[in-house]
């Protein structure tokens, strides 16, 4: 590769981390309700299922998650779990149309 092509790529590589990381700003609709699904957001969700699994949370309880919207709501555990998985097939999806497109590059 010359180094002109090599930039090419290169830009068209960040281009497309630049597209995935816009995508995942931009949060996603579960439950009729807008969500963050930036990394810290993928952290801190998997950080409450886990404390409902130790023991930590009783299985009772309920959390405050902060929607997209800067709106705080209740969640219960099973409310969380299912906002996980659908987090997790949002997330996923941008991930794998970002890898295609990098793997469909020259």
């Amino acid at each position: 590769m010359t180094s002109r092509s090599e930039a090419r790529r290169a830009a068209k590589l960040a281009a497309i981390d630049r597209d995935r990381d816009a995508a995942l700003a931009a949060g996603f609709t579960h439950a009729a309700q807008l969500f963050h699904c930036d990394p810290t957001f993928q952290s801190q969700v998997q950080a409450f299922l886990l404390a409902w699994q130790a023991g930590m949370l009783p299985a009772q309880a309920t959390i405050s998650i902060r929607r997209k919207d800067n709106v705080t709501v209740q969640m219960s555990q099973a409310q969380v779990a299912a906002l996980a998985v659908a987090l997790m097939a949002h997330v996923q999806g941008i991930y794998t149309a970002s890898w295609a497109a990098k793997d469909a590059l020259p």
